[in-house]
């Protein structure tokens, strides 16, 4: 009797090989740096410093990696350990209430990816990398550094892993920046944005002392992703002139807005 052999189905690239193929960004054009990680500003880290002081009461110069909070104004304002879908965080409250949004939004848009999310932390109290003096904005717990199936794009690379730009198209409708837009690449980072930060002054919501208590009791109650999700959409458009070009596009050596390390 004659025996069959069933033919194998082709190989499929999984979730995880997709988004952490790598785009290169050397080459492009400063419109498109524009176009991709504008309007927004990066987080006003001297207006922070200036308004409300560091979290620490040490000089940036002193402090060891991940120094303590030993501030009371800071101390009244981070939360810890909250859970924001595929992992947990710690940081200004007010930020992880942005940073859980938009992370519910995620979940509907594009949950393959929403999967594959990790975080190398939030709050991290220490200067910019390659700076003894300057402040990170991890210190004020406004800053996210995200892994995409477990895999960064460090700081300095400019290949950077295509899930990440879908975060972006996420996280740029709840008031973050892109730290892709810093002199010095930091692709993984993701911060509040400057207009953000300018009206929680504005409404109080900074020198709010009892906005953390307030907030922990509120968030019991699931978030709508889907309603939260309205309006976003759940990849790149193919032509839209923001859409992440390929590999090696552009023609100049490329230049990007001013922009803050974080």
């Amino acid at each position: 009797m004659a025996t069959t052999t069933k033919k194998k189905k082709p190989a499929t690239a999984t979730a995880a090989s997709l988004y952490t193929e790598r785009n290169d960004v050397s080459g492009w054009e400063p419109e498109l740096w524009e176009e991709v990680v504008g309007p927004a500003e990066p987080c006003p880290t001297a207006l922070l410093r200036k308004e409300y002081g560091l979290p620490n009461s040490s000089d940036p110069s002193e402090w060891p990696e991940d120094a303590p909070v030993n501030v009371p104004f800071w101390a009244n304002r981070f939360v810890y350990g909250i859970n924001v879908g595929p992992f947990q965080v710690s940081g200004y409250w007010g930020a992880v209430d942005l940073l859980r949004r938009a992370l519910a939004a995620f979940s509907v848009t594009l949950p393959d990816l929403y999967r594959q999310l990790g975080t190398e932390g939030m709050l991290n109290v220490r200067s910019v990398r390659g700076s003894a003096t300057t402040p990170s904005n991890h210190c004020f717990g406004m800053a996210i550094d995200f892994k995409i199936a477990k895999q960064l794009t460090n700081r300095g690379v400019e290949r950077v892993h295509e899930g990440l730009f879908y975060v972006w198209a996420v996280l740029r409708n709840f008031g973050f920046y892109w730290g892709l837009g810093f002199p010095t690449t930091d692709a993984m980072h993701f911060e509040i944005n400057k207009e953000t930060v300018l009206r929680w002054i504005r409404n109080g919501e900074l020198a709010d002392d009892h906005g953390k208590q307030k907030w922990l009791k509120s968030i019991g109650e699931p978030l709508d992703g889907a309603k939260l999700a309205q309006g976003i959409p759940g990849a790149w458009p193919s032509q839209s002139p923001a859409s992440p070009p390929a590999a090696g596009a552009g023609t100049g050596a490329g230049s990007k807005p001013p922009g803050q390390a974080g």
